[in-house]
């Protein structure tokens, strides 16, 4: 929707190694490559020590460099729609590992299990926490 809004031109055709048309600000690529790898480092990283969910976000942040690099020598896209997709993807990574860690500590408060149904059937004596440990 932004590129829409904002409506920046791609760099000239003769810079393009392949032909894009459509707007250029922001870079699709780089917003995806941010949003995608951080947010799954952040989910990955839960429950890791601090040291190894830095690890994670470092990678993420090479990976999201490297699509963003790919975008400029491809020349689809200017230096400033790379640097505005990376900025609105680490906006929706860090909503949705704020909404994500919100969620893991809620469940981890409340001692809420996820366990398929045929788990508990193979475990009888499995506390349903929706009924309280009666029956049906």
């Amino acid at each position: 929707m932004t590129k829409y809004v904002v409506g920046r031109t791609r760099p000239p055709i003769v810079t393009q190694v392949l032909l894009e048309m459509d707007h250029s600000f922001p870079s699709g690529h780089a917003t995806g490559a941010m949003a995608l790898f951080t947010t799954v480092a952040v989910m990955v990283g839960y429950t890791l020590p601090p040291i190894r969910r830095a690890l994670l976000l470092i990678v993420a942040a090479a990976v999201t460099v490297v699509v963003s690099a790919t975008r400029l020598y491809l020349g689809e896209h200017w230096l400033t729609d790379v640097i505005g997709g990376v900025l609105l993807g680490g906006l929706a990574a860090v909503i949705g590992g704020a909404l994500y860690t919100a969620w893991m500590d809620r469940t981890r408060t409340h001692g809420w299990q996820s366990t398929t149904p045929n788990e508990n059937a193979a475990h009888p004596d499995h506390t349903n926490k929706t009924t309280a440990g009666r029956a049906g």
